[in-house]
């Protein structure tokens, strides 16, 4: 697949505020263009400034988008790879630091 041939950026590229804009493309099943281009571009802010995003990603409830893709028999074999490498760093991750707490459960528990 062409993405396979891009260049690995060294530096964060961008600076994401919330991940909840990609994860309506996560379940783009049909299109696995779209869902190719939003696990890289998750993979990709993980990879580089992971304490930061896996956290994020971890509070967003991300998880059960990613187990969904992995679960899925019509997930495209390079999202699949993609998803399983995230899902890889997440866990690592934790076992590092802990999970971190959800401030969406915090407001629920308080409502």
């Amino acid at each position: 697949t062409l993405f396979r041939s891009w260049p690995t950026p060294e530096c964060e590229m961008v600076a994401y505020r919330s991940f909840n804009p990609f994860f309506p493309l996560l379940g783009c099943f049909n299109t696995p263009g779209v869902q190719l281009w939003a696990v890289w571009a998750l993979q990709h802010v993980c990879s580089k400034n992971s304490a930061r995003y896996c956290n994020m990603l971890i509070e967003e409830e991300g998880l059960q988008y990613l187990y969904r893709i992995r679960e899925n028999s019509q997930t495209d074999p390079d999202v699949h790879r993609i998803v399983l490498s995230i899902l890889d760093s997440l866990e690592k991750h934790i076992v590092r630091h802990g999970k971190p707490f959800s401030k969406k459960r915090q407001y629920e528990k308080s409502s």
